[in-house]
């Protein structure tokens, strides 16, 4: 499309590709939900093929944001999975993404050991919030004056 938008960028689409580039962007925008909901080829008659070209790089941009959100390199599946809730979905695609040599491979396993780890952090981060506020709480009922929210660093 991109050599057709350099070479006719002012010219009308034709109209089968005016069609089929309302479809697909039809389907991207529904798959996305509500990240994909500007995508969409204009409904005005005389599209010129600059116009269809925009429409369908932003179904593409939108497309591989989706899969840079959600594909991870699976060892079980020895490819690039996508993952739906936990679920891995091995993807055929028409250019495939090999893994560099040495990527680490991802698994089940490590997703579960990854999220353990960021909820511990996470409620540990809550929980000392939580204590500088009680210790602030504590400090205005005795009359003692405010703490310096950043505690000072000393030089060695």
């Amino acid at each position: 499309m991109k050599q057709v938008e350099r070479a006719k960028g002012n010219e009308a689409a034709p109209v089968e590709s005016v069609r089929l580039g309302r479809e697909l962007c039809g389907e991207v925008a529904r798959f996305l939900g509500k990240a994909g909901r500007g995508i969409a080829v204009p409904r005005e008659a005389g599209i010129d093929n600059a116009a269809l070209a925009i429409a369908l790089g932003q179904a593409l941009a939108g497309l591989e944001a989706f899969e840079g959100e959600h594909a991870r390199l699976s060892a079980r599946h020895q490819a690039i999975c996508w993952v739906f809730d936990g679920k891995q979905q091995p993807i055929a695609r028409l250019l495939p993404r090999t893994p560099p040599k040495g990527a680490p491979a991802w698994d089940e396993e490590e997703a579960k050991f990854t999220k353990i780890n960021a909820d511990k952090v996470r409620n540990r981060l809550i929980e000392r919030e939580n204590h500088i506020s009680l210790d602030g709480y504590r400090d205005a009922q005795a009359g003692k004056p405010p703490r310096d929210p950043m505690p000072k660093f000393r030089s060695v």
